[in-house]
């Protein structure tokens, strides 16, 4: 007999509350602080942070450092404060601001020095992600710039993020930003154009989030509430990634769907036999399983 792993301990209870929650809709959960405590809950939500290569917060910590130290005293330390309510965390809200503020003040100096007029380079940007568009030929200088700009406002450029790209259709590159991949597509006809589509992680991670969402340890959840929750998860993917080429990640993102919530309904039911047979696609649709298609809009009224 195995060990139960963080992971399935987690999902365990998560299933349980979320259960409880759907069983009892009147029943209130005062108090949840004794399962956050729980050495499982840390170990799991650690290394979900480290798959999804968090950024160190305001403390500049890493997790190289913190393993470089000791996880188990740096989550032992964290558990201790968790459970004497000595805890505080940090103020996100504050410094999300703060680095709005800092980045404002970047647009309004790349604009007073004039940049954007004499090098046609417009700043797209999100928080304190951006990309520059500028005219051809000028994207080494706008790259300087905005590094020059950046310190003189005492801010850091992640050179690891950023890319110098050259965008026509006579070359490959490419560079993802806010989800999407920007880059060289090409049409029916096998005419190249310049496009986006969902980029290659955005789509692994909405992968792996229907597998972790059609395992096992959800089998005595009801069809229905795993349906609906399924639902929420990959109708808010396709919401927002609906723009340019999506079709490709659509039709991998329906196929894995479809592959798993049958592997999962074969075993919760414990059959045997083909699982296309016992659950053809007019099955899924009478349980309400939604599938990605893309909904064809009027891309003239779409802003910026």
């Amino acid at each position: 007999m195995s060990l139960p792993t963080p992971r399935k301990s987690v999902q365990k209870l998560q299933q349980s509350l979320h259960v409880k929650a759907k069983t009892e809709p009147s029943y209130r959960f005062y108090s949840l602080w004794d399962k956050v405590c729980r050495t499982d809950v840390l170990r799991y939500a650690y290394r979900a942070c480290r798959a999804k290569r968090g950024a160190p917060g305001v403390d500049g910590l890493t997790f190289e450092q913190i393993e470089a130290g000791g996880l188990e005293e740096w989550l032992g330390n964290l558990q201790e404060e968790l459970r004497s309510r000595a805890y505080a965390p940090q103020p996100l809200l504050r410094v999300w601001l703060l680095a709005n503020l800092y980045f404002r003040r970047f647009v309004l100096a790349w604009r007073q020095f004039g940049y954007e007029d004499r090098l046609n380079a417009h700043i797209v940007n999100y928080a304190d992600d951006l990309v520059i568009c500028c005219r051809r030929g000028a994207g080494a200088e706008a790259m300087q710039r905005m590094r020059e700009t950046m310190g003189r406002l005492g801010l850091t450029v992640n050179e690891q993020k950023s890319q110098l790209a050259i965008m026509n259709v006579s070359n490959k590159e490419s560079f993802d930003f806010l989800g999407y991949t920007f880059g060289r597509l090409y049409r029916r006809d096998a005419q190249p154009y310049l496009g986006m589509r969902p980029s290659q992680d955005a789509t692994s991670r909405i992968l792996r989030r229907i597998r972790d969402e059609t395992s096992q340890t959800w089998s005595p959840v009801s069809v229905q509430i795993r349906v609906e929750v399924i639902n929420r998860v990959v109708r808010g993917w396709c919401n927002y990634f609906d723009q340019g080429a999506a079709h490709p990640a659509y039709r991998k993102v329906s196929r894995h769907l479809v592959w798993r919530f049958r592997r999962w309904l074969m075993k919760k039911h414990k059959r045997l036999g083909s699982a296309a047979r016992h659950y053809p696609m007019p099955v899924l649709r009478e349980m309400g399983l939604y599938l990605p298609q893309l909904v064809k809009r009027n891309r003239s009224s779409a802003t910026a």
